[in-house]
């Protein structure tokens, strides 16, 4: 009887967590939503879908067309194609933010939780979820509108389809099917992010240590057949060669921190600390379960597969942070090594020989998680009821209210939606420079304005660029209908006007 009583007051403890857990979790990417537009880089990613629909090339020649966020492969702009059938950017960046983040959540969903929902995955997903909502450089994922949440949902997609979910391991060996699966979404990972590319080898040699060499074989064939498959899709559908510059050229021509040889090999030790202190304490989870685990269960365990993918992916994930203009959202192999720390602890694998115990720890470890993210959700219900008053909107209302008045060059999204036309991003102008490709004083002019009179930047804007090539722009000044904006005018247009 006293059992029967506790196991009941242990699940109703349980429901009652989840429901709460749920509730601050599904507020807080909410608020993470309303929060979007308020970043100009968000609106900035999300303007290639929006300019593939207006008719507008996603990728342009070094030397034509408006220079924008395009370093990466076309997966993420077709992904947000739906968000782009908005009118008004605050939409835009609504629609396209809830894609972003359900590409993260639906993987994380499928690790944890799989099909068939029980109580002990879905505290694995709150776990997951709240973890990953706390560790900076893999939050960004969820927070922001870019790649690494498509790049990393499909990564773990492909893990997904190899060993199962945390609550219902697969013990079979993969189908057809999950060679499939797990072959196209490693390729689109990588074709989000190249960051991704060396999780192929990782689910190769998971594969054949697990499965023997007839299914690393198959695997190996999928991938291939994958990989010029989505590839010569890609090329088909989009100019190969601006394609190329733009995700290829680019990127590789850009300097790193520490100006390159011996300078850039420390800031590469230094970030790999860096990556590994972040890590260390879901290592730490994998190392417990390493030497708990028991002598007749499998050498190679299921979470085995994120700990040799996120080891796979330091090198790429430590050279994407040392790129100037590069930062820790690249850091994807933190993903992998939590992924592997919340698998041990949701499956039991953490105390094996103690199973109420590594209970215990579920519900504690998704209970503090939970009550860890709350400081974020600050000021949550000023930005739930203010979330269209923001920079893209107001950039959007006055570029609609005073078409070719204005150039603002961290708004083109604005801008486009008010007046169907594709200026230049600043940052990628910017950014061009960096790696060797300057544009032209007449190809920066050919996609701005041609008659403005303002160069308006918003006052949380990380930086200007353009304006050290635009000297016209010399007078400061402000605007009754853009207060907290940088304005910066020409005088001679000014005059003109008058």
């Amino acid at each position: 009887m006293t059992r029967a009583t506790s196991s009941s007051g242990s699940s109703w403890s349980e429901v009652v967590l989840l429901s709460l857990a749920a509730l601050v979790l599904a507020l807080l990417y909410l608020t993470y939503l309303a929060r979007m537009p308020d970043w100009d880089w968000n609106a900035a990613r999300a303007l290639p879908s929006v300019a593939m629909i207006k008719g507008f090339s996603l990728y342009y020649p070094a030397d034509s067309g408006p220079v924008m966020s395009t370093l990466y492969g076309p997966v993420k702009a077709i992904l947000f194609l739906p968000a782009a059938l908005a009118s008004t950017p605050t939409t835009v960046l609504a629609i396209a933010g809830g894609i972003n983040q359900l590409t993260l959540l639906i993987p994380l969903w499928l690790l944890t939780v799989g099909t068939r929902p029980t109580r002990r995955g879905l505290l694995g997903f709150v776990l997951t979820v709240a973890a990953f909502s706390l560790l900076p450089p893999i939050r960004q994922a969820a927070t922001s509108i870019h790649v690494d949440a498509p790049a990393i949902g499909l990564a773990l997609l492909a893990c997904w389809a190899l060993v199962g979910s945390a609550s219902r391991p697969r013990t079979e060996p993969p189908s057809t099917a999950h060679l499939a699966t797990a072959a196209i979404a490693t390729v689109l990972a990588a074709w989000t992010k190249q960051v991704e590319a060396p999780l192929a080898f990782a689910l190769l040699l998971y594969g054949w240590k697990v499965w023997g060499r007839e299914v690393a074989i198959r695997l190996f064939l999928w991938l291939a057949a994958s990989a010029i498959v989505i590839s010569l899709l890609f090329v088909v559908l989009f100019d190969a060669s601006a394609m190329w510059f733009n995700i290829i050229v680019v990127p590789a021509e850009h300097p790193f921190l520490g100006g390159g040889g011996l300078g850039s090999v420390g800031y590469f030790a230094i970030s790999v600390i860096e990556l590994l202190i972040l890590a260390s304490p879901f290592l730490l989870a994998v190392l417990i379960a390493m030497q708990t685990r028991s002598g007749d269960g499998p050498s190679w365990p299921p979470w085995s597969l994120f700990l040799i993918a996120g080891i796979f992916l330091i090198p790429t994930s430590v050279l994407g942070r040392l790129i100037i203009g590069g930062n820790p959202n690249s850091y994807h192999a933190l993903a992998f090594f939590l992924v592997a720390a919340t698998w041990v602890v949701t499956h039991g694998d953490l105390l094996p020989t103690r199973p109420n115990l590594g209970r215990k720890l579920l519900i504690g470890g998704a209970a503090i998680a939970t009550l860890a993210t709350l400081p974020q959700l600050q000021g949550a219900p000023d930005d739930l009821s203010t979330w269209r008053d923001n920079p893209q909107e107001q950039a959007y209302l006055y570029a609609k209210a005073h078409p070719d008045r204005a150039y603002f060059p961290w708004n083109p999204l604005s801008t486009l939606l008010a007046q169907g036309e594709l200026y230049h991003l600043d940052y990628n102008v910017h950014d061009r420079k960096l790696a060797g490709f300057p544009l032209s004083d007449e190809h920066l002019r050919e996609h701005m304005p041609p008659a403005a009179s303002y160069l308006i930047v918003h006052d949380d804007n990380p930086g200007l660029h353009v304006h050290k090539w635009l000297p016209e722009f010399s007078e400061k000044t402000t605007l009754d209908d853009l207060p907290g904006w940088k304005v910066f005018a020409d005088p001679s247009r000014l005059e003109s006007t008058d």
